[in-house]
């Protein structure tokens, strides 16, 4: 999995129909996850840049990175440069990716209560567990029934 893909989930699926010429001896391929990493990185880079305002009205990085790409966005349309409705709508994915809330490590404790548990299970049991792989699925539902 991609860094951009771990950060920002999704990120890779916006972008999978496209089609990139990024230049004009170059030949069209699709997005390679290279290419993700790039505008990934690239759009934190501009988010970075207008925040602090090295950019200016430009789109910084992702404007210097994309610079002479053609890009089909799906199959059947006609390509075409990235504009500032694209770059904003990347900066604007990052940014969301950014701010949302990360999940917190997930406690251990009933983990460990399991695992406790299942050490102190004598070799009766043990035998049992591994005949019936499905002891445990039955005394689950017979819990909770």
């Amino acid at each position: 999995m991609c860094v951009s893909e771990e950060l920002f989930p999704g990120f890779t699926d916006l972008l999978q129909g496209w089609v990139l010429k990024k230049g004009p001896a170059r030949a069209p391929q699709r997005v390679a996850e290279s290419d993700v990493e790039d505008l990934a990185k690239a759009s934190i880079d501009t988010l970075r840049q207008r925040v602090t305002g090295e950019a200016g009205a430009d789109w910084g990085s992702l404007q210097a990175l994309t610079d002479g790409w053609l890009v089909q966005r799906q199959k059947g349309e006609k390509p075409s440069p990235l504009g500032e409705e694209d770059f904003r709508f990347l900066v604007t994915f990052v940014l969301e990716g950014l701010s949302a809330p990360r999940q917190k490590a997930i406690q251990l404790s009933p983990l460990e209560e399991v695992e406790q548990e299942s050490a102190v299970t004598s070799g009766d049991e043990s035998q049992i567990a591994q005949e019936d792989p499905f002891k445990f699925a039955r005394e689950h539902l017979a819990r909770a029934l």
